[in-house]
């Protein structure tokens, strides 16, 4: 896996996994985890590697249209959570 800057202290990270604050723009928080769960559960759900375009998550339910409406807004928000630091 490649390694993302987190501040200036430690390099960690997956990207596409990885919040927008570990590409070296801002310090972790909880908000990190609710967009890493957000990133895992997209990727179990779509099928989709989120490697290939960071930080660009298409709508659940054009890659698995089993998804149901309320699981894709839950996902859809826990990113949103996760990125709500102004970064994105």
């Amino acid at each position: 896996a490649t390694r993302l800057r987190l501040g200036s202290e430690v390099d960690m990270g997956t990207p596409g996994f990885a919040a927008p604050e570990q590409y070296g723009t801002g310090q972790s928080d909880a908000r990190t985890d609710l967009f890493a769960l957000g990133a895992v559960t997209h990727h179990m759900l779509s099928g989709r590697d989120p490697s290939a375009d960071p930080l660009n998550f298409p709508a659940l339910r054009i890659h698995n249209p089993n998804v149901s409406s309320s699981m894709e807004m839950v996902v859809s928000r826990l990113r949103i959570a996760g990125s709500d630091l102004g970064l994105h």
